[in-house]
């Protein structure tokens, strides 16, 4: 399970989880449906009510091209308290969850139905989505380095990962990377030709996605501090 703050104008703490399980042998088998969850834990009375999945924001999982898969609304309640996607048939979240610049990462994973024994063989992939709407967040990704061409199509929810394994991915790190400052200027007379304009923000600073085995992903995200609180 994972925290995070809830969207404007909500007291309380988002709660990012999922379900699933792959730790017994009947588990293969399983394909009762599993779900992520951004549940808003806020301020309740009686604090012992429990949160209605009406009151959430559904979306269900959809191909887009090849491995890429997006999320489609299809309920959007008023005064939502957070939202939830149903996952396919036998895929299902045995990981743990991570937040970063507006984006929850979560993990999933499909073994093969038939139990080999000692071991089952399966396929991971990771979900990228806004922490607080639900909706497709791994559009703007580059592969293997934030200069890279290679980027899913627009409106991916959820990439395949190719870890060289079978085994299931349960930890995603997120590393902000340092933004480097424009080389200094050499002596002589200044150019005649004004310096190019800041960077802009999305493209100057990169977050880096990676799961062990798997090619490293690049995000753009705001540069600089996004917040702050005084204290008096």
């Amino acid at each position: 399970i994972e925290i995070g703050a809830p969207p404007s104008g909500q007291n309380g703490v988002m709660l990012y989880f999922g379900t699933g399980s792959f730790s017994f042998y009947s588990d293969p088998a399983d394909t009762y449906a599993q779900t992520l969850y951004a549940v808003n834990d806020g301020e309740r009375i009686p604090t012992t009510a429990t949160i209605p999945l009406s009151s959430l924001v559904r979306y269900g999982v959809s191909n887009l091209t090849g491995t890429d898969r997006t999320v489609v609304l299809q309920a959007s309640p008023a005064l939502a308290r957070g939202w939830y996607v149903n996952l396919p048939a036998g895929e299902r979240f045995v990981g743990y969850p991570e937040v970063a610049a507006g984006v929850v990462f979560m993990p999933t994973y499909t073994p093969n139905a038939v139990n080999l024994g000692c071991s089952t063989g399966g396929y991971n992939t990771l979900f990228g989505l806004n922490a607080r709407s639900g909706a497709a967040a791994l559009s703007r990704v580059h592969y293997g380095s934030p200069g890279s061409n290679n980027q899913p199509v627009a409106g991916t929810a959820s990439v395949a990962l190719d870890t060289g394994g079978t085994a299931p991915v349960k930890d995603v790190g997120v590393m902000a990377i340092p933004r480097q400052a424009p080389p200094p200027l050499t002596g002589g007379p200044p150019p005649a030709i004004p310096p190019p304009a800041p960077t802009p923000p999305e493209q100057g600073c990169w977050m880096m996605v990676s799961v062990a085995g798997a090619q490293a992903m690049y995000l753009p995200y705001p540069c600089g501090r996004q917040s702050w609180r005084q204290i008096q």
